[in-house]
């Protein structure tokens, strides 16, 4: 994890959370993905800077690099298949990277990860660690979870009141007595920017 978490800091360092304009603003949200941007620079990036977008998907992610014209650079792409989790993730995030040749002089990095897909993290555990299995984009939770989030939502009709939505997999935790006092969820793609900028989600 650490040797991991090294080649990504060499990689595309000095990253922090931030949403970002200008080329990734089309990658910012898609219908079904929830986008995480991480920005090395808080006023702008240098005339030669890249520009990165990670997609993760259900079977596989991929990348594309463009410039500050908006032309595309390069691609990548990693299959890790339907039944993968954190382990895959990781080491997929690791692949696509290093399959883009301009990664040196990345200014940002978007990346995209399914909507929904969960993960619970211990107070005490680093992003590399989540406690349990993650709950995936489709996963549907009980009725007595669904039953709680409709009770927290303005409308039966409120996305959050969705059998597969993030609030309803946190009470199936929460039922399930999962959850330790400080404990923290993280979606995907969350989960994935913070192994590369190394702070909390």
């Amino acid at each position: 994890e650490g040797a991991f978490a090294g080649a990504l800091m060499t990689t595309v360092f000095g990253l922090v959370c931030r949403r970002i304009t200008g080329p990734w603003r089309a990658y910012r949200r898609r219908s079904r993905h929830i986008g995480i941007a991480c920005n090395a620079n808080s006023v702008g990036a240098d005339a030669g800077a890249v520009f990165i977008g990670v997609d993760f998907g259900t079977s596989g992610c991929r990348a594309a690099c463009l410039n500050s014209d908006n032309a595309l650079l390069s691609e990548a792409s990693v299959a890790y298949g339907s039944g993968a989790g954190p382990p895959e993730w990781r080491a997929a995030l690791r692949d696509v990277l290093a399959g883009v040749p301009e990664r040196g002089s990345a200014a940002a990095v978007c990346i995209n990860g399914t909507s929904s897909t969960v993960l619970l993290c211990g107070p005490g555990t680093s992003a590399t660690d989540p406690l349990l299995e993650p709950l995936m984009y489709d996963f549907a939770c009980s009725p007595e979870a669904v039953a709680r989030s409709l009770a927290m939502v303005p409308s039966p009709s409120h996305v959050a009141a969705s059998p597969t939505s993030t609030l309803a997999k946190v009470w199936e935790w929460q039922l399930a007595g999962a959850v330790p006092e400080g404990a923290r969820i993280a979606h995907q793609a969350d989960w994935l920017a913070a192994l590369i900028h190394g702070g909390p989600y």
